[in-house]
């Protein structure tokens, strides 16, 4: 099979799981699908900020808190437990905290950092997709999340359209020399018209309007294109292609999901003041 058969079956695969966690499936698939991802992307996290200096028990730490906190948060907007229910997730950060004073300082510091970096940059908006896909009354609904991945897909497409076809001026060629700034009006261009249909094509959303729904797609499009950036940095900083190698023909699962982890956080904002 070739590489351009690889990624299509990759690709579509990867969509096929998101679409039945988010929509189709109970809260287990979902449960499982994000523990998964969270913990593959906090390896790759580490690759790129450690490359060959690895701490395996600090990355298994840092693994299991992830996980925890999206199950912790499930439960806890379900009101199936109380805040007490953190208290795990909160005693990690405060053993990371711990290392400052039993370690080197300089040592030390490094390693609260990217502690707290991974879970601010992987595991929060992993805790805020469970926020707004569980309801208070125990029930679920993914229709948000995925809004947001279509939103970015709508956005990668559009700018590769349009800024391969008519991309001409470089947009930040020290970081990734293929985007331009033809693609990142085309992106913006293509989320934006599909946003306007968001009111008539998901009535689950009623709240978002014709205003509300195409400021959703213009804070999903920007913030999508600086994690697209930001995860390019840590690459290049690294020196490395891909954050992985878990999905064939794609690299990694931060390779897949850097636009939406700095879009959710954002997009949520709204969600919230909405409902």
């Amino acid at each position: 099979m070739n590489s351009l058969k690889v990624r299509a079956v990759s690709g579509i695969v990867y969509v096929a799981l998101l679409v039945t966690a988010l929509l189709l499936s109970s809260d287990v698939l979902f449960l499982l699908l994000f523990a998964f991802m969270g913990g593959s992307m906090i390896i790759e996290f580490n690759r790129l900020t450690l490359v060959n200096r690895l701490h395996p028990f600090r990355i298994v730490l840092d693994i299991v808190a992830t996980i925890w906190g999206v199950y912790a948060t499930s439960r806890y907007v379900c009101g199936a437990e109380s805040i007490q229910i953190f208290i795990p997730y909160f005693l990690y950060i405060a053993y990371a905290f711990s290392r400052t004073i039993f370690a080197d300082l300089a040592q030390g510091t490094r390693t609260v950092g990217n502690v707290l970096t991974a879970q601010v940059y992987i595991a929060l908006p992993l805790f805020i997709t469970t926020a707004v896909s569980y309801q208070p009354d125990g029930s679920f609904d993914g229709t948000f999340a995925l809004l947001v991945f279509v939103l970015i897909w709508l956005n990668d497409t559009g700018a590769y359209l349009v800024g391969s076809t008519l991309g001409k001026h470089k947009l930040y060629p020290q970081v990734s020399p293929k985007k331009s700034v033809e693609g990142l009006i085309g992106g913006f261009f293509f989320t934006l018209l599909f946003s306007l249909f968001i009111p008539s094509i998901l009535p689950s959303l009623e709240r978002f309007d014709l205003f509300t729904a195409p400021l959703l797609g213009l804070v999903v499009a920007v913030m999508g294109t600086l994690g697209d950036f930001f995860e390019s940095a840590l690459k290049r900083k690294a020196g490395v292609k891909d954050s992985g190698k878990i999905i064939p023909g794609h690299g990694g699962v931060l390779d897949r999901l850097d636009s939406y982890l700095f879009a959710l956080p954002m997009a949520s904002m709204l969600y919230f003041w909405l409902y």
